[in-house]
Protein backbone atom coordinates (compact mmCIF):
# COMPACT_ATOMS: atom_id res chain seq x y z
CA UNK A 1 0.00 0.00 0.00
CA UNK A 2 2.31 2.44 1.19
CA UNK A 3 0.15 5.02 1.83
CA UNK A 4 1.55 7.96 3.76
CA UNK A 5 3.93 7.99 7.16
CA UNK A 6 1.47 7.68 9.94
CA UNK A 7 1.53 11.03 11.54
CA UNK A 8 2.32 9.22 14.85
CA UNK A 9 5.98 10.68 16.62
CA UNK A 10 6.44 7.49 18.49
CA UNK A 11 6.37 5.65 15.81
CA UNK A 12 8.08 8.17 12.78
CA UNK A 13 9.40 10.78 14.63
CA UNK A 14 8.79 14.26 12.69
CA UNK A 15 9.38 13.20 9.37
CA UNK A 16 6.34 12.88 6.83
CA UNK A 17 8.28 11.58 3.44
CA UNK A 18 9.44 7.94 3.14
CA UNK A 19 12.97 7.18 4.68
CA UNK A 20 15.56 4.44 4.18
CA UNK A 21 12.16 2.29 5.98
CA UNK A 22 10.69 2.64 2.71
CA UNK A 23 14.35 2.55 0.53
CA UNK A 24 15.04 -0.89 2.43
CA UNK A 25 12.09 -2.55 1.10
CA UNK A 26 12.33 -1.22 -2.44
CA UNK A 27 15.75 -3.23 -2.09
CA UNK A 28 13.82 -6.00 -0.93
CA UNK A 29 11.63 -5.92 -3.76
CA UNK A 30 14.87 -5.86 -5.94
CA UNK A 31 16.52 -8.83 -4.56
CA UNK A 32 13.02 -11.23 -4.91
CA UNK A 33 13.40 -9.86 -8.97
CA UNK A 34 17.06 -10.81 -9.22
CA UNK A 35 16.42 -13.91 -7.10
CA UNK A 36 13.32 -14.81 -9.79
CA UNK A 37 14.90 -13.94 -12.75
CA UNK A 38 18.06 -16.26 -11.95
CA UNK A 39 14.84 -19.32 -12.93
CA UNK A 40 12.98 -17.03 -14.77
CA UNK A 41 14.55 -14.58 -17.10
CA UNK A 42 11.46 -11.97 -17.49
CA UNK A 43 11.69 -11.56 -13.69
CA UNK A 44 8.94 -9.98 -11.57
CA UNK A 45 6.43 -7.33 -12.79
CA UNK A 46 5.21 -5.49 -9.25
CA UNK A 47 2.50 -3.13 -9.57
CA UNK A 48 2.39 -0.93 -5.68
CA UNK A 49 -1.34 0.51 -4.83
CA UNK A 50 -1.17 3.19 -3.06
CA UNK A 51 -3.95 3.66 -0.51
CA UNK A 52 -3.67 6.65 0.79
CA UNK A 53 -5.83 8.60 -0.70
CA UNK A 54 -8.60 6.73 0.28
CA UNK A 55 -7.85 6.31 3.85
CA UNK A 56 -6.56 9.88 4.44
CA UNK A 57 -9.27 11.49 5.29
CA UNK A 58 -10.35 8.99 8.03
CA UNK A 59 -6.89 9.93 9.91
CA UNK A 60 -7.06 13.94 9.39
CA UNK A 61 -4.46 13.73 6.86
CA UNK A 62 -3.86 15.97 3.75
CA UNK A 63 -4.00 15.25 0.21
CA UNK A 64 -1.10 17.18 -0.06
CA UNK A 65 1.17 15.41 2.16
CA UNK A 66 -0.29 11.97 0.62
CA UNK A 67 0.83 13.44 -2.45
CA UNK A 68 4.13 14.39 -1.26
CA UNK A 69 4.91 10.89 0.08
CA UNK A 70 3.94 9.81 -3.32
CA UNK A 71 6.27 11.59 -5.32
CA UNK A 72 8.98 11.22 -2.74
CA UNK A 73 8.36 7.15 -2.95
CA UNK A 74 8.33 7.35 -6.73
CA UNK A 75 11.74 9.38 -6.68
CA UNK A 76 12.97 6.13 -4.53
CA UNK A 77 11.96 3.58 -7.06
CA UNK A 78 13.39 5.46 -9.82
CA UNK A 79 16.57 5.51 -7.90
CA UNK A 80 16.83 1.61 -8.41
CA UNK A 81 17.99 1.77 -11.75
CA UNK A 82 16.98 1.92 -15.23
CA UNK A 83 15.35 -1.87 -15.33
CA UNK A 84 11.47 -0.98 -14.83
CA UNK A 85 9.95 -3.55 -12.99
CA UNK A 86 7.70 -1.91 -10.36
CA UNK A 87 4.76 0.36 -11.15
CA UNK A 88 2.65 2.57 -8.85
CA UNK A 89 -0.83 3.37 -9.37
CA UNK A 90 -3.58 5.36 -7.02
CA UNK A 91 -5.93 2.73 -5.69
CA UNK A 92 -8.92 5.58 -5.01
CA UNK A 93 -8.57 5.98 -8.80
CA UNK A 94 -8.81 2.31 -9.18
CA UNK A 95 -11.77 1.80 -7.26
CA UNK A 96 -14.14 5.09 -8.79
CA UNK A 97 -13.15 3.88 -12.05
CA UNK A 98 -14.58 0.41 -11.48
CA UNK A 99 -17.74 1.37 -9.29
CA UNK A 100 -20.97 2.81 -10.35
CA UNK A 101 -22.54 3.78 -7.31
CA UNK A 102 -19.77 4.38 -3.73
CA UNK A 103 -22.14 6.45 -2.13
CA UNK A 104 -24.96 3.68 -2.53
CA UNK A 105 -23.17 1.03 -1.71
CA UNK A 106 -21.35 2.40 1.16
CA UNK A 107 -25.01 3.84 2.54
CA UNK A 108 -25.68 0.24 3.15
CA UNK A 109 -22.69 -1.02 4.68
CA UNK A 110 -22.98 1.66 7.96
CA UNK A 111 -26.05 0.00 9.26
CA UNK A 112 -23.58 -3.40 9.47
CA UNK A 113 -21.25 -1.33 11.00
CA UNK A 114 -23.38 0.31 13.96
CA UNK A 115 -24.24 -3.67 14.34
CA UNK A 116 -20.60 -4.60 14.48
CA UNK A 117 -19.91 -1.66 16.87
CA UNK A 118 -22.30 -3.38 19.58
CA UNK A 119 -21.49 -6.93 19.10
CA UNK A 120 -17.69 -6.86 18.80
CA UNK A 121 -17.85 -4.04 22.12
CA UNK A 122 -14.43 -4.68 24.28
CA UNK A 123 -13.75 -7.97 22.02
CA UNK A 124 -10.40 -9.17 21.31
CA UNK A 125 -11.13 -7.98 17.75
CA UNK A 126 -12.41 -4.58 18.70
CA UNK A 127 -9.62 -4.13 21.07
CA UNK A 128 -7.44 -4.80 18.67
CA UNK A 129 -8.88 -2.31 16.39
CA UNK A 130 -9.20 0.40 19.02
CA UNK A 131 -4.54 -0.37 19.26
CA UNK A 132 -3.99 -0.27 15.58
CA UNK A 133 -6.21 2.91 14.95
CA UNK A 134 -4.84 4.84 17.70
CA UNK A 135 -1.34 4.27 16.21
CA UNK A 136 -2.59 5.42 12.97
CA UNK A 137 -4.14 8.86 14.91
CA UNK A 138 -2.67 12.86 14.11
CA UNK A 139 -0.71 12.82 17.15
CA UNK A 140 1.85 15.23 16.29
CA UNK A 141 0.64 18.07 18.75
CA UNK A 142 1.33 16.04 22.03
CA UNK A 143 4.57 15.89 23.86
CA UNK A 144 6.70 12.56 22.80
CA UNK A 145 6.40 10.74 26.35
CA UNK A 146 3.02 11.19 26.34
CA UNK A 147 2.36 9.28 22.98
CA UNK A 148 4.40 6.64 24.06
CA UNK A 149 2.48 6.02 27.20
CA UNK A 150 -0.85 6.49 25.21
CA UNK A 151 0.24 4.02 22.93
CA UNK A 152 1.04 1.20 25.89
CA UNK A 153 -2.34 2.36 27.79
CA UNK A 154 -4.20 1.15 23.90
CA UNK A 155 -4.02 -2.59 24.97
CA UNK A 156 -6.90 -2.00 27.17
CA UNK A 157 -9.37 -0.34 24.90
CA UNK A 158 -9.65 2.71 26.92
CA UNK A 159 -7.05 6.16 27.58
CA UNK A 160 -6.13 7.44 30.95
CA UNK A 161 -8.49 10.20 32.11
CA UNK A 162 -8.43 13.40 29.94
CA UNK A 163 -8.32 12.32 26.85
CA UNK A 164 -11.88 11.62 26.34
CA UNK A 165 -12.10 13.43 23.38
CA UNK A 166 -9.46 11.48 21.30
CA UNK A 167 -10.72 8.21 22.30
CA UNK A 168 -14.13 9.53 21.05
CA UNK A 169 -12.15 10.53 17.88
CA UNK A 170 -10.17 6.84 18.08
CA UNK A 171 -13.79 4.79 18.23
CA UNK A 172 -14.96 7.34 15.58
CA UNK A 173 -11.80 6.43 13.03
CA UNK A 174 -12.39 3.12 13.71
CA UNK A 175 -16.09 3.00 12.16
CA UNK A 176 -14.81 5.01 9.03
CA UNK A 177 -12.03 2.96 8.58
CA UNK A 178 -14.05 -0.76 9.22
CA UNK A 179 -16.42 0.90 6.82
CA UNK A 180 -13.71 1.34 4.05
CA UNK A 181 -12.11 -1.43 4.37
CA UNK A 182 -15.37 -3.28 3.70
CA UNK A 183 -16.08 -1.28 1.03
CA UNK A 184 -12.81 -1.93 -0.72
CA UNK A 185 -13.57 -5.34 -0.42
CA UNK A 186 -16.95 -5.29 -1.62
CA UNK A 187 -15.98 -3.55 -4.93
CA UNK A 188 -12.02 -4.89 -5.21
CA UNK A 189 -11.19 -3.31 -8.69
CA UNK A 190 -7.98 -5.47 -8.39
CA UNK A 191 -9.07 -8.62 -10.15
CA UNK A 192 -10.66 -6.73 -13.00
CA UNK A 193 -7.70 -4.19 -13.22
CA UNK A 194 -4.66 -7.17 -12.97
CA UNK A 195 -6.32 -10.49 -13.94
CA UNK A 196 -3.49 -12.62 -14.01
CA UNK A 197 -1.87 -10.76 -11.12
CA UNK A 198 -0.60 -13.13 -7.76
CA UNK A 199 -2.21 -10.63 -4.94
CA UNK A 200 1.13 -9.75 -2.43
CA UNK A 201 0.28 -8.96 1.01
CA UNK A 202 2.37 -8.89 4.49
CA UNK A 203 -0.16 -10.66 6.36
CA UNK A 204 -1.03 -14.87 5.89
CA UNK A 205 -4.61 -14.86 4.23
CA UNK A 206 -6.19 -17.39 2.28
CA UNK A 207 -5.25 -17.05 -1.43
CA UNK A 208 -2.66 -14.26 -1.16
CA UNK A 209 1.08 -14.49 -1.12
CA UNK A 210 2.59 -13.31 2.28
CA UNK A 211 5.87 -11.58 2.10
CA UNK A 212 8.29 -10.20 4.73
CA UNK A 213 8.79 -6.55 3.71
CA UNK A 214 12.26 -5.51 5.10
CA UNK A 215 13.25 -7.87 7.90
CA UNK A 216 12.29 -12.12 7.53
CA UNK A 217 10.22 -12.53 11.07
CA UNK A 218 9.75 -8.76 11.78
CA UNK A 219 6.53 -7.33 10.66
CA UNK A 220 6.39 -3.71 11.62
CA UNK A 221 5.78 -1.78 8.55
CA UNK A 222 7.95 0.76 6.87
CA UNK A 223 5.33 3.59 6.78
CA UNK A 224 4.80 2.90 10.43
CA UNK A 225 8.57 3.15 11.30
CA UNK A 226 12.15 4.78 10.63
CA UNK A 227 15.08 3.43 8.89
CA UNK A 228 17.80 2.12 10.40
CA UNK A 229 21.47 0.79 9.97
CA UNK A 230 22.71 -1.04 13.16
CA UNK A 231 26.49 -1.34 14.32
CA UNK A 232 26.37 -4.23 11.83
CA UNK A 233 25.66 -2.43 8.95
CA UNK A 234 21.89 -4.37 8.17
CA UNK A 235 18.71 -2.26 7.17
CA UNK A 236 16.04 -2.43 9.15
CA UNK A 237 13.10 -0.89 10.25
CA UNK A 238 12.30 0.50 13.89
CA UNK A 239 10.14 2.55 16.27
CA UNK A 240 11.30 5.93 16.16
CA UNK A 241 10.30 5.44 20.46
CA UNK A 242 13.41 2.26 20.04
CA UNK A 243 15.77 4.89 18.74
CA UNK A 244 14.95 8.11 20.82
CA UNK A 245 15.53 5.37 23.83
CA UNK A 246 18.68 4.50 22.57
CA UNK A 247 21.84 6.90 22.70
CA UNK A 248 24.40 5.14 20.48
CA UNK A 249 21.86 6.01 17.63
CA UNK A 250 22.57 9.36 15.79
CA UNK A 251 20.15 10.69 13.07
CA UNK A 252 21.80 10.77 9.12
CA UNK A 253 20.06 13.68 7.25
CA UNK A 254 19.84 13.94 3.42
CA UNK A 255 21.30 17.18 1.59
CA UNK A 256 18.10 20.34 2.41
CA UNK A 257 16.12 18.16 4.41
CA UNK A 258 15.33 18.74 8.07
CA UNK A 259 13.80 15.09 9.57
CA UNK A 260 16.62 12.39 9.05
CA UNK A 261 16.35 9.71 6.39
CA UNK A 262 17.69 7.83 8.74
CA UNK A 263 19.52 6.72 11.99
CA UNK A 264 22.77 4.98 12.33
CA UNK A 265 24.34 2.67 15.25
CA UNK A 266 27.59 3.75 16.32
CA UNK A 267 29.66 0.66 16.04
Amino acid sequence: AFPFKVPNPAKVGPRRLPDLAELAALVRLGDLNARVKSVYPPGLEIHILHDGSYIAPVFGIALEEVRAYENFFSRLVDSLGNERFIYLHDFEALLRAGASDLGRQASGLRESMRQWQCSARDSREWLDRFRKTLGMMDLRGMPFREVCRLLDHAETGRLPQGHCDLERQVRIAMLCYHLRDSLLHMLDPRPACFPEAIHATTQCRPRRLAIWMVDRGRGLLPWHGVGVIDRHGKWRVALAREVAGDPSFRPVFLDGEDTPFFYGQDA
